[in-house]
């Protein structure tokens, strides 16, 4: 790595150089009587080192210290310009070059903490070196050309100006509506705005904030890990009556030389009211829904099983659809084969009757079975209800009496009569009992 490698390195290290510098500071005696924001610290680093690369790249080199120091020379003109804001606050050449040189220290502590050949540092060093001496002879001279009086001018016109700038901040610090605390690198109060004042009317100064705010920690450190700094975190008040979205702020990050915070308090008192009843309707739908998801549940559960029910029922009605089918179709060719009218009536009357079976309330009046018999078995039923004897129906039919008491059995059956002790003069008549059919 080369000087100007090593130098150019510098300026991506400005964490670094920042913690060095408030150390060096602090350690001099100077960080209690600064009031050096971040920006104004890290704006002296580059208006340093920037003119330092500008003459590495343009000449190869440094140039000599006369050349610095030269009439001509503005290389430092920014640096200067600073001085001159800092004299006319109040800031005397003693304390500027201590803590300009305490900046120089922190530089010079990481050239030496580099990973570089010794002689990159040594010379990286010393060209350091000979820019701040350049600086401060320019400084001393800058500072010598203004009288005693102009000093004193220029110090009254600053003080009258940094006068109405405090008053103006603390007059906005004051109307705020957001509650804003002070409290220093031990979490004690140091100071409160109008409006904190006001809500913590017994607050007194030096009450760590946790205690105030009824907190659970016990410690600056607490705080900040129950409630990181610049995290937003809801709390209540101590009697409840009220909530805050809380904020810590380090003032460190714009002032390196105060290590107190902002505790920030923001009234959402409304917003949680207007939330905790959001929450609550969202709370009573969902139980609603929930409840309104358990009857349809039920509903679905009744509904299927009626569906099983419909389901089996027509299963039912096909088969017995399926079996009077079996039993009609055979009947209307024996209708249609029948040479008696009486028997195509008795037909007829038999399938009327188990047509009617399939409308709803309809009676069972005729046996289906009757569909079975044939057209003979049909004139011998006939004369079986009528109270004919066998051998009057062997008359009557020109049959023998073997062949009519051959009937009868197949006719009892058919008819599932068989073994059973049932009068099958009895039974046609019960079947028939509905109407005159037969």
């Amino acid at each position: 790595m080369s000087t100007p490698e090593l130098l150019r390195h510098l300026t991506l290290r400005k964490e670094d150089f920042l913690k060095k510098w408030v150390r060096t500071m602090g350690e001099a005696g100077y960080l209690d009587h600064t009031t050096a924001k971040r920006e104004d610290c890290l704006d002296a680093f580059n208006w340093f080192l920037d003119p330092v690369l500008e003459h590495l790249d343009q000449c190869g080199g440094a140039p000599a210290f006369g050349e610095l120091i030269a009439g001509q020379a503005n290389w430092a003109e920014a640096l200067l310009a600073s001085s001159e804001r800092h004299r006319f606050r109040g800031v005397n050449s003693n304390m500027f070059v201590g803590c300009f040189f305490t900046m120089i220290h922190s530089i010079e502590e990481m050239i030496d903490e580099t990973e570089a050949p010794l002689a990159a540092k040594v010379e990286a060093a010393d060209i350091v070196r000979l820019y701040a001496d350049a600086f401060t002879t320019l400084l001393l001279a800058r500072w010598g050309e203004l009288s005693s009086e102009e000093v004193a001018g220029r110090l009254d016109e600053s003080a009258r100006l940094l006068t109405l700038e405090k008053n103006k901040y603390e007059n906005i610090l004051a109307v705020i509506s957001d509650m804003v605390l002070i409290v220093d690198e031990n979490g004690k109060l140091l100071e409160l705005n109008q409006a904190a004042s006001e809500f913590f009317a017994a607050a007194t100064m030096g009450l760590p904030v946790w205690s105030l705010l009824d907190l659970e920690a016990r410690s600056m450190e607490d705080m900040l890990k129950y409630y990181p700094q610049d995290t937003a975190q809801e709390l209540a008040a101590p009697d409840g009556s009220s909530f805050f979205e809380m904020r810590i702020i380090p003032l460190e990050r714009v002032s390196l030389a105060s290590p107190a915070y902002l505790v920030v308090l923001k009234d959402i008192t409304v917003h949680v009211t207007h939330r905790d009843i959001l929450e609550d309707t969202v709370r009573e739908r969902t139980e609603a829904l929930e409840q309104d998801k358990q009857q349809l549940a039920e509903m679905n559960i009744t509904l299927r099983n009626v569906m099983r029910s419909v389901d089996n029922e027509l299963d039912d009605h096909k088969q017995t659809v399926g079996r009077m089918a079996e039993e009609l179709l055979p009947a209307l060719d024996k209708l249609r084969r029948a040479d008696s009218p009486m028997v195509r009536k008795a037909y007829l009357d038999v399938l009327e009757d188990q047509l009617l079976k399939l409308s709803a309330g309809a009676r069972p009046d005729q046996h289906p079975a009757l569909l079975r018999l044939t057209p003979t078995e049909m004139k011998v039923c006939q004369f079986i209800e009528a109270g004919a004897s066998t051998k009057d129906i062997a008359e009557a039919l020109n049959l023998a009496v073997g062949t009519v008491q051959s009937h009868r059995k197949n006719i009892r059956r058919k008819l599932k009569l068989q073994n059973k002790d049932v009068n099958l003069r009895t039974f046609l008549s019960k079947t028939h009992s509905s109407n005159s059919h037969v």
